[in-house]
């Protein structure tokens, strides 16, 4: 017969397959409803607040190291969530500043307030010089994306590192924690900004053990 009728089971298993789907479409339906709708009604955080429940998310690499507790007690945790909560405009070498945009741009007073400070803050390492044994001068980067797909590094989402300790700093993929005190304000040459932070690094923890 060509008007044969589906057998219960495999009824129950299109029902099924149906349900699914909707249930994905409505979950995306609503996923691009809020993107586009729901930032109308949100409300705009008191960057003070966030910034300070930013600073409380501070991670040390080697935390259960008995130096690098010691550390702990002697600098304070701050993190590039703290460093980065604010938009700082910064053009490229090559371009010509919008001098609108460059009279906007400020340190907050809090950040201003970490000069100065003796700073324990994580990231991930790019050498500026290396030798055999590593490196004394690196960037310190907030994310492991320092080439910056999917998005350009914004200044006051990086450190420049100076190690003042014994020997270098071996290179390294992974997270690491630098100790040292740490220099807020604009480093300006030609009229451009090089950096927003700068730390002379008194100890630096890697996966391996601490340095200093």
């Amino acid at each position: 017969m060509s008007d044969q009728i589906p057998a219960p089971g495999r009824q129950r298993s299109s029902a099924l397959v149906g349900a699914a789907k909707t249930g994905l479409w409505l979950c995306v339906f609503l996923a691009f409803g809020w993107l586009v709708v729901g930032q109308l009604f949100k409300g705009k955080p008191d960057p003070a607040a966030t910034r300070g429940a930013a600073a409380g998310e501070s991670w040390m690499v080697g935390e259960e190291n008995k130096r690098v507790q010691e550390l702990s007690r002697q600098y304070q945790a701050i993190n590039f969530g703290l460093l980065s909560d604010y938009y700082y405009y910064s053009p490229d070498p090559w371009e010509t500043p919008d001098p609108s945009l460059v009279r906007k741009s400020r340190i907050p007073d809090d950040i201003k307030a970490l000069h100065g400070r003796q700073v324990a803050l994580s990231g991930f390492m790019m050498p500026l010089t290396q030798g055999a044994d590593g490196a004394r001068e690196f960037v310190l980067n907030g994310s492991y994306d320092m080439c910056g797909f999917g998005g350009p590094v914004a200044v006051n989402q990086w450190a420049m590192v100076r190690y003042v300790g014994k020997g270098a700093v071996p290179f390294t993929h992974l997270p690491l924690t630098v100790f040292g005190r740490l220099e807020v304000g604009e480093d300006r040459k030609d009229g451009h900004v090089q950096s927003l932070y700068r730390i002379q690094a008194a100890a630096v923890s890697l996966p391996g053990g601490v340095v200093e």
